[in-house]
């Protein structure tokens, strides 16, 4: 990763992180998951992605140092792993909820940011959650169904035995 400097404009999603951590661990899928909801979405503005590893927090330093008139001062700060941050307009918000894709996608670009141009469109949140429902509910029967099915052969089995 090379260190850039920052445009005020531009959104900056970043995680600071380590191989040998287990929230990291836990947390990567569904970070992964994000990123690439971001960018299938964004084509203009899209974001700028940052990832820090544990051992090689001198390029944070660095970062850090390059950038600090462009973040009013403030320097992106850790005390743990994973740290989740955003900079926007040069100011440095640190993520502390759920650790969801769509809820992590939802809290780094906001429905009013006007920097950050929609350019794919989706279907609406209650038909996806229509979707999700049906697909579950689908399984859901086919797994009674399954069940109940078990259900006659074993009491068909127990009547021929007896």
């Amino acid at each position: 990763m090379t260190i850039s400097s920052i445009n005020n404009d531009e959104i900056i999603i970043g995680l600071i992180h380590s191989v040998n951590c287990g929230y990291c661990i836990e947390l990567m899928p569904e970070w992964l998951k994000m990123k690439k909801n971001i960018q299938k979405k964004y084509e203009k503005n899209m974001p700028f992605f940052l990832e820090f590893e544990a051992k090689d927090l001198k390029k944070l330093e660095e970062y850090n140092e390059k950038n600090k008139t462009k973040m009013n001062g403030a320097q992106i700060e850790y005390t743990g792993f994973p740290t989740i941050f955003k900079i926007s307009n040069g100011n440095i918000e640190y993520y502390k909820g759920e650790r969801n894709a769509k809820i992590m996608e939802d809290w780094f670009l906001p429905v009013n940011n006007k920097s950050i141009q929609h350019i794919k469109g989706g279907k609406n949140n209650k038909t996806q959650k229509r979707k999700k429902y049906d697909k579950w509910e689908r399984k859901t029967k086919i797994k009674k169904r399954k069940q109940e099915k078990s259900k006659r052969q074993e009491t068909k089995k127990t009547r021929k035995t007896k």
